[in-house]
């Protein structure tokens, strides 16, 4: 064709087998996929560069032969580009079995969003990017964008692992995790997941700190803030009477399950509570401990709207509790059983 092997873009692309594969219900068949031709190194057959555009994702492949770490590309500053990039991870269930996007950001330490499989562990730091393999960012603000471009630093060799340790302040930042399964009459699947990253620095409003949510075809779990759907929001310390947005889409009608994991929330002195609009009810949310909370989905409109949880904030009140009746029986020289009953708990 007239487009170019080295074209700098990324692509989706859904591979079924060799020519012999010509109908939509074929068979797949293996086949080998190869590119050769000219590698890029440095002087004059540096990569090209891509520009990001303000308020817009670019995809970029992999120039190299090699893996390549997000860290040392060379980017502008995150308030121009945002310090996130997104993936397509094929090992994620999705809605056809065949996959469904990663969210990579700095605010927790480019641990992945939602995580789940051998590609992409929960709660390990992934900054590589392998050799074929494209990825996406996007620039945040009506002045932001900038250009992004790659020198041989940024290699990786065979199955090297290199990432910055984390500092101070990434040590002491408090998160929210939490995930959505999907639950069939067969199987249990990670459906999509997001963050909430809690730092001083952090604003309230929508910024180049916060991870805008990359829709999947499947469900997909996000934070709304304002106007904008984000896989990660990063926010100032939790006060009384705040809220986290969840927003819900291409919900299926089934069961769902929501997984609460908190850390370093210890010191917060406020309890969480999940508020379904739906039905109604206020479920506690443990900031020390995981916290599992079932939901159904079916014909019912309220089920499956977008903005049905939320999760609040109150402050933690200790009640005047009133006594009705005491009494103590000794069991052994050393231990005594005590009953008591009051009003309310």
């Amino acid at each position: 064709t007239s487009t170019a092997i080295s074209n700098k873009k990324g692509y989706m692309v859904f591979v079924r087998g060799d020519r012999s594969v010509t109908t939509v219900n074929g068979s797949a068949v293996p086949t080998v996929l190869r590119a050769k031709g000219t590698l890029y190194t440095t002087g004059a057959d540096l990569p090209p560069s891509t520009t990001v555009l303000a308020n817009k994702y670019e995809t970029i492949g992999n120039p190299y032969a090699s893996a390549i770490d997000f860290l040392t590309i060379n980017k502008p500053p995150a308030a121009q580009v945002d310090d996130a990039f997104y993936v397509w991870d094929p090992l994620r269930y999705g809605l056809w079995g065949y996959g469904a996007f990663q969210t990579i950001s700095s605010s927790n330490g480019y641990k992945p969003i939602p995580g789940g499989t051998a590609n992409y562990t929960t709660g390990v730091t992934k900054t590589r990017i392998e050799s074929g393999q494209a990825f996406a960012v996007h620039a945040t603000g009506p002045s932001s964008g900038g250009s992004i471009s790659f020198t041989e630093t940024a290699k990786l060799s065979g199955s090297q692992t290199v990432f910055r340790q984390p500092s101070q302040r990434l040590q002491d930042r408090q998160f929210i995790n939490c995930s959505l399964y999907g639950i069939s009459s067969t199987f249990m699947y990670l459906a999509d997941a997001n963050v909430v990253a809690i730092d001083e620095q952090f604003d309230a409003s929508y910024d180049h700190d916060d991870a805008l949510k990359m829709p999947n075809p499947g469900e997909n779990f996000g934070i709304r803030i304002d106007t904008a759907t984000v896989a990660l929001e990063a926010r100032k310390p939790v006060q009384a009477s705040d809220t986290v947005h969840y927003w819900l889409t291409n919900l299926r009608r089934q069961q769902y399950q929501f997984r609460f994991f908190p850390e370093k929330m210890e010191q917060v002195n406020h309890a969480a509570f999940l508020y379904d609009r739906f039905r109604q009810l206020y479920i506690p949310v443990s900031l020390t401990d995981s916290t599992q909370v079932d939901f159904e989905v079916n014909d019912q409109p309220g089920s499956s709207a977008p903005n049905r949880f939320i999760l609040v904030f109150k402050p933690v009140q200790t009640v005047p509790v009133t006594f009705t009746g005491i009494s103590a029986t000794r069991k052994d020289s050393r231990h005594a059983e005590l009953m008591f009953a009051v009003e309310n708990e």
